[in-house]
């Protein structure tokens, strides 16, 4: 079974894309997770799509805490120089956009215009 759980913080602003048929949307972002068995923090891959993607692209901004539910995904390409390479992403399917404690970034924040929410 290919299911993947994590909770970690947007380390790259989301960026979005079209598909080259224009139906689907792309959002393309780097999550820092915590190493549970270090101190060192790892940085994944994320890819949504559509409706999960557009939440994201609305709602989170880096810096900001993220539950993820999705699977491993893996593709290969060669580039135009013949040089091939294989990439492995998290392909987020529901998301949690997590607000953040009123402490941890200041006294401006208003948790009815800061986001949050499930999608």
């Amino acid at each position: 079974m290919n299911q993947v759980y994590l909770t970690g913080r947007i380390s790259i602003e989301p960026k979005s894309y079209i598909s080259s048929d224009g139906k689907t949307t792309i959002v393309r972002f780097s999550l820092a997770v915590d190493n549970p068995y270090n101190e060192n923090v790892v940085f994944l891959n994320l890819v949504t799509f559509n409706e999960v993607g557009k939440h994201i692209l609305k709602e989170g901004r880096k810096g900001m805490q993220l539950f993820i539910e999705g699977y491993i995904n893996s593709y290969s390409r060669e580039t135009e120089g013949g040089k091939k390479y294989t990439n492995v992403e998290i392909v987020g399917n529901k998301v949690t956009l997590i607000k953040p404690e009123k402490s941890e970034i200041g006294s401006d924040f208003n948790p009815e215009t800061e986001g949050g929410g499930i999608l």
